[in-house]
């Protein structure tokens, strides 16, 4: 998520970390480890409006979904994000992104897995049209019971950036930047008890061709049920980029909130 989002000006009078979310209609089912072929998610809708001194408005969707059978894994992911803000008669769009990525586990043994990723975003406030990233490799399930999952994963990958104007970056001046490199990451879930549940994944990309275009990113969720049917969210996301653009942070960070709606297949 953009810098540009979390860190405005419009953010900080609006206090959109905690405003953020406030209308949420998702839809979602509990975290635990099935692995009857059944998909099992969450569809998020998050929208906030502030007026006076500042207008602004914000609207995040989200989706997160997942189907495991006792030997097989595929997940889905995606992210759709629009803030705009108004100050003094003058507009300006704080964040216009996107992304999705889908990920295939098939166990090779109890332990052992091989995994495949495809994941795909844009910024358009960062002249970012598409950022491409194939991966693949092993990994090792740790800890995989009912209410807990560790995972370790190691592989090799391949990212393309192309921005719809000449960037300077490393040197640099061009609007594809392409380099091979490696993937190192881990992930777990947790069900603590009836109420509350825990995901986090952690993934690192070495750059192989020597420009040093390393890319870390960390996703983490925290749902707290309310009731049979409702629960408490908090996500939080943390982007890590090397190589950008003179104009633009290497790291970047965003905060949500929500209200969920559990459903049970």
């Amino acid at each position: 998520m953009s810098d540009r989002f979390t860190h405005s000006p419009f953010l900080r009078r609006a206090a959109a970390p905690l405003l953020l979310a406030i209308a949420t209609l998702p839809l979602s089912v509990h975290a635990d480890n099935n692995k009857d072929g059944r998909w099992r998610g969450l569809l998020g809708a998050s929208v906030a409006f502030t007026a006076g001194n500042t207008v602004s408005n914000s609207a995040v969707l989200n989706l997160d979904m997942a189907r495991q059978t006792e030997d097989t894994k595929l997940s889905v992911q995606g992210y759709l994000n629009h803030a705009n803000s108004e100050v003094e008669g003058r507009s300006e769009t704080t964040a216009d992104k996107w992304g999705v990525a889908t990920q295939y586990d098939s166990d090779l043994d109890l332990r052992w897995f091989a995994f495949g990723k495809m994941r795909f975003d844009g910024d358009r406030l960062l002249n970012l049209t598409l950022r491409s990233t194939v991966s693949a490799g092993l990994g090792y399930h740790v800890v995989d019971t009912t209410d807990h999952t560790v995972n370790v994963f190691a592989g090799l990958s391949y990212t393309d950036n192309r921005y719809s104007e000449d960037q300077t970056i490393n040197g640099r001046v061009g609007r594809r930047f392409a380099s091979p490199g490696a993937l190192l990451g881990e992930e777990s879930t947790h069900q603590f008890n009836d109420r509350v549940t825990f995901k986090q994944r952690l993934e690192l990309y070495p750059d192989g061709s020597g420009d040093k275009a390393h890319i870390g990113r960390f996703n983490g969720s925290l749902n707290v049920s309310m009731s049979e049917t409702l629960s408490l969210s908090l996500s939080v996301v943390s982007v890590y980029t090397h190589n950008v653009p003179a104009h633009v942070k290497k790291t970047d960070t965003s905060l949500f909130t929500g209200i969920n709606i559990k459903l049970e297949p």
